[in-house]
């Protein structure tokens, strides 16, 4: 359970009665593939895009796990989650997005650098379609 949540509860406790339902659930497993599919199933109160869930995908942690062999000074570090590395001191030029890396992609390797700024959504899809 999150942990604000959790914390309030506590001080919200004197206004909890019998008529406070809190729905709690426990999943216990260590099969990527099974809680990948909670995690989808169960982020819709909120929209998520689908890029999000690009991030529990093999590809993205191989390729965080690839940019932390890296030493200093030039480090990068892979964003793979979201605002990932803002409780960190670290540079934001160091920060590498799926964005940037989608771009760059395009731009070196399918020779499209003038295709890459415009609609990221549409170039996405595109890539989506044969590589992702």
């Amino acid at each position: 359970m999150d942990a604000k949540l959790v914390t309030c509860f506590f001080y919200e406790r004197e206004k909890l009665d019998e008529t406070v339902m809190v729905p709690v659930r426990l999943i216990a497993t260590q099969d990527e593939t099974i809680i990948n599919s909670i995690i989808r199933a169960t982020n819709w109160q909120t929209e998520v895009k689908e890029d999000q869930f690009f991030s529990l995908q093999e590809f993205p942690k191989s390729l965080e796990l690839f940019f932390q062999t890296f030493s200093d000074p030039r480090k990068l570090y892979y964003e793979r989650r979201s605002r990932q590395y803002d409780r960190l001191s670290i540079e934001k030029m160091r920060i590498v997005t799926p964005a940037n890396t989608i771009r760059a992609f395009a731009a070196m390797f399918l020779e499209e650098p003038h295709g890459t700024t415009r609609n990221y959504t549409a170039l996405r899809a595109r890539l989506g379609r044969r590589f992702l």
